[in-house]
């Protein structure tokens, strides 16, 4: 029963519940593990198995990506321990985990946004992913940490090939970021954010 109690909390994922003679409760439990923040939601994350479920207070600041799924979305319910269903979620799980083969320790996937993804309007549908370039260069003997946004416009039922050939793209990319003047003296610098419709 206290076990039960235990797993109707939506950040508990596994709990065991024992006595230990005379007079002790051992208690074993496993949180959730986040893989994204959820950008329709305030304060909600969610994990593998598409399980909502609140961050704060419960977990340390971390940087998640975050997936914006679209209202629209059928399974999606907005109380915390509910599993989302759908073809939005499977869709930024999948591109998620595809994104990521492409990442390396100067880059990394800040935002997918599937909201439109399966939009009637063929001028519409997009899925919206957003890269973060990173560069560090010294400069005067201060090390000086870059950030590039790339925002790319994908279709979703040839994001891949599209992946591919903003790689492509990245080396060059790259090479215009190293080439630009550093402007300003603080050690972390915004770049503008470039945006990269690969739809066609």
């Amino acid at each position: 029963e206290a076990a039960e109690k235990l797993l109707r909390h939506p950040v508990i994922k596994e709990a065991k519940v024992r006595k230990i003679r005379p007079g002790t409760l051992h208690v074993d439990y496993t949180l959730r593990k986040p893989v994204a923040y959820v950008g329709d939601y305030t304060n909600t994350v969610i994990d593998a198995t598409g399980t909502v479920f609140p961050f704060k207070p419960f977990y340390t600041p971390k940087i998640l990506p975050e997936i914006i799924l679209g209202n629209e979305d059928e399974g999606i319910h907005s109380f915390w321990g509910s599993v989302v269903e759908g073809g939005n979620v499977e869709l930024a799980f999948a591109l998620l985990d595809y994104a990521a083969q492409y990442c390396d320790e100067f880059s990394s996937v800040s935002c997918i946004d599937v909201s439109n993804a399966f939009a009637l309007s063929d001028g519409q549908r997009q899925i919206v992913l957003v890269l973060e370039d990173r560069l560090l260069r010294v400069v005067d003997g201060q090390s000086i940490l870059s950030i590039h946004p790339r925002i790319l416009r994908l279709r979703q039922d040839n994001y891949r090939q599209q992946l591919g050939n903003y790689l492509v793209l990245r080396t060059y990319l790259r090479e215009n970021d190293r080439a630009s003047p550093v402007l300003g003296k603080e050690t972390i610098q915004q770049a503008k954010a470039v945006i990269i419709d690969l739809r066609l």
